[in-house]
């Protein structure tokens, strides 16, 4: 008896569910989704400089030195020889010395200036076969002793080393 007064109600609880369905109760949208909109793009970053850079930098105490794209004090090795330009520090020297690169000859001239002039810009080729940036004919390296932009610990070392001048 229970069983026939129960199919009755699930009948009619099931003709209910179909029929509240096709009237569109349903909570997923028929046709094709609109795209979402596209966030605007970012504004692109400044493009770098290609290239090393060197600028001419006021010290406290040694006046206006070269300085790289970091901001670290370059220096001239008396060994070497400006004309024609000779590097000789290699090996445990270009360890604690260590000699400015380039890729090539070209990239010289994608070196961004400041206070330097271009025309003492210019490369030399090591015993290694890479080339090194010179300025003024010098092969110029930057100091291990040097931790911090602006440091100029190498200045004097041993007699034979000085930070480089624009001039």
């Amino acid at each position: 008896m229970i069983r026939t007064r129960v199919l009755p109600l699930i009948a009619l609880a099931a003709a209910a569910a179909v029929s509240l369905g096709a009237c569109g109760t349903s909570n997923t949208v028929a046709g094709t989704p609109s795209p979402v909109p596209a966030a605007a793009p970012a504004p692109a970053a400044p493009a770098k400089p290609a290239g090393p850079a060197l600028t001419a930098s006021p010290t406290g105490g040694l006046g206006t030195v070269v300085v790289d794209g970091t901001g670290f004090t370059l220096y001239r090795f008396d060994k070497d020889k400006p004309k024609p330009s000779k590097s000789t520090c290699n090996g445990a020297c270009a360890t604690q010395w260590g000699p400015v690169f380039v890729a090539s000859a070209d990239a010289v001239k994608a070196v961004q200036l400041e206070g330097v002039a271009r025309t003492a810009v210019n490369t030399v080729k090591r015993a290694d076969g890479k080339l090194q940036l010179t300025i003024a004919g010098w092969p110029v390296y930057r100091y291990s002793g040097d931790k911090a932009a602006g440091d100029t610990t190498g200045q004097g070392v041993g007699k034979v080393w000085f930070a480089v001048t624009p001039a």
